[in-house]
């Protein structure tokens, strides 16, 4: 009765269990999952903050990257 099994490549079980898988989703595709009007309220107003926070607060003399610069002798300075 052992002899009858037959045995496959864990390649080939990996891919009929893919392809079944593939299978039972390709009628929902193209279905998108209902809208949340709360999650987008939130999404929305969250861009708004911190679209609002970039431009209302610009970055402070004290706060900027110290940037180099060569000289014309050689010497590096900051600005």
């Amino acid at each position: 009765m052992a002899d009858d099994v037959i045995k496959h490549s864990v390649h080939t079980l990996v891919f009929r269990s893919l392809k079944r898988s593939h299978d039972m989703f390709l009628a929902n595709q193209g279905m998108l999952p209902p809208i949340d009007e709360t999650a987008q309220m939130f999404i929305t107003v969250f861009k708004i903050i911190i679209n609002l926070l970039i431009v209302s607060a610009p970055p402070t003399h004290s706060s900027l990257p110290v940037t180099l610069s060569i000289g014309s002798g050689g010497m590096v300075s900051s600005c």
